[in-house]
């Protein structure tokens, strides 16, 4: 956790071009209310893509210098979530979502936009998960292979999520809330379960963004559904190289 890692001059300037982006049309953002006293519409995958202000957040240089001396070589940025709201996600590791090899050469980033109220549904983290659990990947929990693209989502929520809930209960962790300030930032190895808490108060707000790092040279790819990410698509940020990891104990 690095506290006030971004100023409050670029969040609002930032949430502004957000808020003129839907209010414009720019981008399209589904409500995703739980009833009708949610006030809040849903979150956005990657607004970056079509708002130059958060391109911008993507590639502070605040956060590059932290993500280059935690992977020990060059950040790729990759993928922005925003939102009003707490997601209530439920507990889950990125590596099986945003997928590395070698495996953990991701890291992401929690922005918060605004102070986070504990009845907002705060981001909720398991610390030293990504040290004491293993990595749970398609084949390690019963997911066989085109399943995820045959089945749908479904097979992950059956499969994925309960085995994950297992090796909480095994190893016991407690569940941190990040109730934090506005322009603190939560970093998280790609292994560390994290989710969305309940939100108790439905009128509470919680906005923040969430962004994804790889690692230069590494291939990245969805465990999923087997896909290797735009990053190798395009062919461009992150041509698959030579990859030699850091020693275990650097």
């Amino acid at each position: 956790i690095v506290n006030q890692l971004i100023d409050h001059a670029t969040l609002d300037d930032m949430w502004e071009a957000y808020e003129l982006a839907i209010a414009g049309g720019t981008v399209s953002v589904a409500a995703e209310s739980v009833d009708e006293n949610d006030p809040f519409p849903g979150r956005l995958l990657d607004p970056h893509l079509s708002i130059p202000k958060i391109k911008r957040l993507l590639w502070h240089r605040n956060i590059l210098r932290l993500t280059n001396l935690l992977f020990g070589r060059p950040t790729i940025p990759f993928q922005t979530i925003i939102g009003h709201k707490g997601s209530q996600q439920a507990p889950h590791s990125d590596a099986i979502h945003m997928t590395t090899y070698p495996i953990g050469y991701l890291i992401a980033a929690w922005i918060a936009f605004e102070d986070i109220h504990p009845d907002s549904g705060p981001l909720v983290y398991y610390p030293r998960s990504h040290r004491l659990l293993p990595y749970l990947l398609s084949e390690e929990v019963g997911i066989e292979r085109m399943a995820f693209k045959t089945l749908g989502p479904s097979v992950y929520a059956e499969r994925y999520e309960p085995a994950l809930g297992r090796y909480l209960a095994a190893v016991q962790l407690p569940a941190l809330h990040f109730t934090c300030k506005k322009g603190d930032v939560l970093f998280w190895h790609s292994n560390l379960v994290h989710g969305g808490s309940i939100r108790n108060n439905l009128g509470l707000s919680r906005k923040a963004m969430v962004a994804h790092y790889f690692a230069e040279g590494a291939f990245t790819y969805h465990d999923l559904s087997g896909n290797m990410s735009r990053l190798h698509q395009n062919g461009l940020l992150a041509p698959i190289s030579r990859f030699e990891p850091r020693d275990e104990q650097g």
